[in-house]
């Protein structure tokens, strides 16, 4: 026994299934998101009590560093400096033989509006000296001093030598020249004791003072380590650079890729603002570039970088993420990013602050709306919420480090670069699936060209077909009969034409008479016949008076059965649901059925069953033939007319065949439009 089907592809829900996959996925998430929060939160504090036990931290402006190997390491000078609030100090100079003007300590790394033994708050803008002194043993190796983040203009003293001035720190706004960057400043060998002196001025930051460690160790060490960054910040760069050209380039082949295009323009604004941060490349290049232009290019790369992230996650998962909040995120990022290009150094790095705190608002809500593309079953989810909260994490860090309550250092490039790859991954597979779903679009576009060929094919095959039964049936059965009536009507006319009385010979013309009629009268049922092998006229007073019609046209070649059940034979009101092309479709497949069997069956009994439902109509044809083999079955016109017109209709053909036992023949046909 062996089966052909044909059935057209029924949609499947499998919402279940992929929901039950990926809340299993789901789960795996929030144990390694928690899993990693949880060593976030106790490695972190451990590292950081280890290192505030095991390093040395100044106390009344004094460091003593002689019992430190500098070989093992460099180490911060932190701890409480002296400092000496709107007094430029010279080196050699002291306050405390000044008691009108003690000098007070401020915790260092921190702004000096934290400053004690004041009774008020300092106020962030105005200007100071800075002084420690560091004992140091056998320091070995030449020494050296990494600066950074010294808001917002210095100049540095050591031992008594001026070794270097950034900027021009000046007692008044319009003086002061700020200047950024980290710098290195060697310090030479032998020195037993170091005096370092700060003249610091801060006119244009929301924060003045030293904000950051000063590193002192080995000049190569420190060198070293200066060097690695900056190259860490180049490459960091350069690749987003490059991956932001990438996705432009996405996005110009194929303009509606609007995630891609949003991905390259993220890329794009963080490697501008890369460029301007601490061990900025750009600094090397424009030395004299002024710090507010660096600040304001870093915060208007920090405002649109957030309004473009928005603008990404939402364009990847438009489902899961609204669009009226990310509108709202991105109106107000080019609120704060206008204020930055109309406001000067002291207002705009006010703003930042209210910014992080927006952050801190859409960043949870994004990695909801993660989450639920997670449960969802959404293409790259799951790496992008993994990605995204990371990130936040790293962005808490960050910003409690630049507010002076972290001793670490930014994470924010190895996060910014990893957030950016991690996406990238995500968007370029996805580019790869719509390119392997378009190349198997058009893999199916040829199969469905050829198969509307092979359909065309048999539509002639047929055609030819049905035009040869014709014309079988017209100039032969047809012209025979006509011949035939002829034939006795010129012998009637020569049985009067021969001069014999008319009541001689009226049994021979009435014989003559009928025959030529009886011919005629069969011709007229041959006609209708052809007519009806044309178009069947009884189609339009329904399917089953018409099917029941084509059965008349085979009997006597064997027994048959008409058998009809479901709503046509309920309601005969219900043939009403079919429109008139279905019917005629419906025909043409129970009439080629019955044309196989005549033709390759040598049944006995024919059985035509009619059912038909709510949303099904079913047309099965069985015989007790002989039954086909699979290759002939296959190669069988009859067959493949029948099989195509039912996938005309986007029903399914099923055929059976047992060698000696009959055929079964069933083809159902979906009775909604869609």
């Amino acid at each position: 026994m062996f089966s052909v089907s044909l059935a057209s592809a029924m949609p499947r829900n499998t919402h279940s299934v992929a929901k039950r996959r990926h809340h299993g996925g789901h789960l795996c998430f929030l144990r390694f998101c928690r899993l990693v929060v949880g060593l976030l939160l106790f490695l972190l504090p451990a590292s950081w009590l280890a290192a505030a036990a095991s390093r040395p931290v100044a106390a009344q402006g004094v460091l003593d560093l002689s019992h430190w190997d500098f070989s093992q390491g460099h180490v911060a000078l932190d701890g409480e400096w002296e400092f000496h609030w709107r007094r430029w100090i010279e080196p050699g100079q002291t306050g405390e033989d000044n008691r009108d003007d003690p000098p007070l300590y401020v915790s260092v790394p921190g702004s000096w509006t934290r400053a004690s033994e004041y009774e008020q708050r300092l106020p962030p803008y105005g200007f100071g000296t800075y002084r420690l002194r560091v004992l140091l043993g056998e320091s070995g190796g030449p020494l050296a001093l990494s600066l950074s983040r010294v808001n917002s203009a210095f100049t540095l003293w050591v031992n008594g030598h001026q070794l270097i001035r950034n900027g021009m720190p000046a007692s008044s706004g319009t003086m002061e020249r700020p200047a950024g960057g980290s710098v290195i400043i060697g310090l030479g060998a032998g020195h037993s004791e170091l005096d370092i002196v700060l003249q610091v001025s801060n006119h244009t930051f929301r924060d003045g003072g030293i904000n950051a460690s000063i590193m002192l160790g080995d000049a190569n060490t420190l060198t070293n380590d200066f060097k690695r960054s900056l190259t860490i910040n180049v490459v960091l760069v350069a690749s987003l650079f490059v991956i932001g050209l990438y996705h432009l380039g996405i996005w110009a082949i194929r303009p509606g890729f609007f995630h891609a295009l949003y991905l390259g323009l993220f890329c794009l604004v963080l490697s501008a603002r890369v460029v301007m941060m601490d061990h900025a490349p750009i600094t090397f290049f424009v030395p004299d570039l002024s710090r507010e232009w660096l600040l304001k290019v870093e915060y208007l790369g920090f405002y649109l970088g957030g309004a473009l992230l928005a603008l990404f996650l939402q364009a990847m998962y438009p489902e899961e993420i609204r669009k009226r909040p990310i509108a709202v995120v991105v109106a107000i990022s080019l609120m704060f990013a206008a204020a930055v290009l109309v406001t000067p150094g002291r207002i705009n790095s006010q703003l930042v602050l209210y910014y992080e705190l927006i952050v801190l608002i859409y960043l949870p809500y994004l990695t909801v709306c993660l989450m639920r593309a997670v449960r969802h079953g959404r293409y790259g989810s799951s790496l992008l919420l993994t990605a995204t909260v990371l990130f936040f994490l790293v962005f808490i860090h960050d910003m409690l480090y630049f507010w002076g309550f972290f001793p670490t250092r930014q994470l924010a490039p190895f996060a910014i670069l990893g957030l950016v790859l991690a996406y990238s991954l995500t968007l370029a597979k996805r580019f790869i699936n719509e390119l392997d779903r378009q190349r198997l679009l058009t893999q199916q576009n040829l199969q469905l060209v050829e198969q509307v060929k092979a359909s065309r094919r048999l539509l002639h095959e047929r055609e030819e077909e049905t035009r040869r039964s014709l014309a079988d049936l017209l100039h032969g059965t047809v012209q025979s009969r006509l011949l035939s009536a002829r034939h006795f009507l010129q012998k009637a006319v020569s049985a009067l034409e021969g001069g014999v009385s008319p009541e001689e010979h009226a049994a021979s013309l009435k014989d003559f008479v009928q025959k030529a009629s009886e011919q005629i009268d069969r011709s007229r049922e041959d006609l209708r016949e052809i007519s009806h092998m044309l178009h069947p006229t009884l189609i339009t007073m329904g399917l089953v008076p018409a099917v029941r019609t084509l059965l008349q046209r085979f009997d006597g070649q064997f027994d048959m059965d008409l058998q009809v059940t479901g709503k046509l034979a309920q309601d005969p009101a219900a043939e009403e649901q079919l429109e008139r092309s279905l019917r005629l479709i419906a025909y043409r497949i129970v009439e080629e059925a019955l044309n196989n069997v005549v033709k390759h069956a040598e049944a006995t009994r024919v059985v035509v069953a009619l059912d038909m439902s709510d949303d099904t109509l079913s047309i099965e044809v069985r015989d007790d033939g002989k039954g086909v083999s699979a290759e002939a079955a296959g190669r069988g016109l009859g067959l493949q007319m029948i099989a195509s017109r039912a996938e005309e209709l986007h029903g399914s053909f099923t055929f059976e065949s047992v060698p000696g036992a009959g055929t079964s023949l069933r083809v159902t046909i979906p009775l909604s439009r869609e």
